[in-house]
């Protein structure tokens, strides 16, 4: 998703340990909504978009309540961002 590295790109991340961030700084996630819309307020309504990058090991819970924040601010398409694997030989067994 290369619209996810511009500049002015609203991204969210959960960490594994429950904490919720918008861009860089750390936010509640009962401000998230508020504060997901005034990013969002001067773009045209078809480019309201969001990218939410969870870890892995994040709380499902969690990760679900920072979606539904980031759906209270008006946001048409929300990204899920994710890590590429490297491929691993080990993992598939060998064929005899």
């Amino acid at each position: 998703m290369d619209n996810a590295n511009k500049e002015d790109a609203v991204t969210v991340a959960v960490t594994r340990d429950g904490r919720t961030y918008l861009g860089g700084d750390q936010i509640n996630v009962d401000d998230l909504g508020a504060k997901v819309a005034a990013k969002l307020e001067n773009k045209p309504e078809g480019e309201k978009e969001v990218y939410l990058r969870a870890d892995v090991r994040a709380n499902y819970g969690k990760v679900m309540d920072t979606v539904d924040a980031i759906r209270t601010a008006g946001v048409s398409q929300l990204g899920l961002l994710t890590e590429k694997r490297e491929s691993d030989d080990t993992s598939t067994p060998a064929a005899k």
